[in-house]
């Protein structure tokens, strides 16, 4: 009950909270739910959902049947852009990356000012899988990328 209380002792605000350029979170709501790339090492992507200001993830990096690596992130709105903080083996990252374009089932989040990667994208394919890169910027042509399915969240049927 605690918890409830402490639930309506908070302000309400339906406002959608924007980037400057005119974005929102809710527009990354098909990042929502849970995705895995295949194999028998593999990772897996759980997200919340969007509220008006936040969306949660963790990525399990597993090999064996062992988790190995994970990394927590957080999407908001920071003033007046969208920005998602990775959180490697739970120590935030020294930049968080910017939401530097979000159109066609593509978003791209950059920090140029941190070491590497320099730019995480992701992208919606017509299949229904995604992808996930992270790279040096634009202009590298090497990198890592990995392809998602869309599974069933652990915990269910």
């Amino acid at each position: 009950m605690l918890v409830f209380g402490l639930l309506a002792a908070l302000p309400s605000s339906s406002a959608i909270a924007r980037s400057a350029d005119g974005h929102s979170i809710q527009e990354l709501a098909d990042f929502g739910g849970c995705w895995r790339t295949e194999g028998a090492s593999y990772m897996e992507e759980i997200w919340s959902a969007p509220t008006s200001n936040l969306m949660l993830g963790l990525t399990l990096f597993v090999r064996e049947g062992r988790a190995v690596q994970y990394e927590l992130t957080r999407v908001e709105v920071v003033g007046e852009r969208i920005v998602m903080t990775p959180y490697p083996n739970g120590t935030a990252s020294e930049h968080g990356f910017v939401l530097t374009s979000l159109r066609d089932g593509e978003a791209i989040f950059e920090a140029p000012e941190h070491d590497y990667p320099k730019r995480i994208l992701y992208r919606s394919h017509s299949d229904g899988s995604r992808s996930a890169r992270i790279d040096g910027g634009a202009e590298d042509t090497g990198g890592q990328e990995w392809r998602f399915r869309r599974v069933p969240c652990p915990g269910t049927k």
